[in-house]
């Protein structure tokens, strides 16, 4: 298989599994009774750090574009993708409660996962001298 695929693939995995999770919870409106959509209400209840709606778009977005920038080799969106991993990782620590629908979980955890290989990949294997050029 070619390795720019291999590569590739884990990228789109990781960014349809994330826009997928953003989206889930306007979609799951029409899947799930009152009582379980008063239940995921309290997602994030009791955050210790309360950002501004504008500002969570504002880190969506900025995974797509350093995304599409990895996919690209472009040589700053490996650093600004690592950069980005362990701050939303960091920020998790203060998300509060976290109430989801399984769907959502396994969305998360999902593109977590190719988050995870996608750092381990562009820092520790041959994709590592794509983005020196």
């Amino acid at each position: 298989m070619n390795h720019n695929l291999t590569f590739r693939i884990f990228i789109a995995v990781s960014l349809f599994s994330f826009v997928v999770w953003i989206l889930l919870p306007l979609i799951q409106m029409s899947w799930y009774a009152q009582p379980v959509l008063d239940i995921t209400y309290y997602d994030g209840y009791g955050t210790l750090v309360e950002l501004p709606s504008l500002i969570i778009w504002a880190i969506v977005l900025l995974k797509i574009v350093i995304l599409i920038g990895l996919a690209f080799y472009i040589k700053y969106a490996r650093l600004s993708f690592l950069i980005y991993t362990v701050t939303t990782l960091i920020l998790v620590a203060f998300a509060g409660v976290r109430a989801q629908s399984s769907i959502e979980s396994f969305m998360l955890d999902l593109s977590n996962l190719s988050d995870g290989i996608i750092v381990g990949l562009v820092y520790f294997s041959y994709y590592r001298d794509k983005f020196d050029v």
